[in-house]
């Protein structure tokens, strides 16, 4: 797919926008607070099995 001459290859880049880092940002926020005071993170990366 590389060698195709009528193929344009780009980089995702779709968190690249202001409003995106914005809510990146304040969503780990979110995520920590929740993790500090003892909640059940939203947003788990790896969930335990009990």
């Amino acid at each position: 797919m590389f060698s195709l001459d009528n193929v344009i290859v780009t980089p995702h880049s779709a968190a690249l926008t202001k409003d995106a880092k914005e809510r990146m940002a304040l969503h780990a926020a979110m995520g920590i607070d929740e993790v500090l005071t003892g909640k059940k993170p939203s947003w788990p990366v790896n969930q335990p099995a009990f």
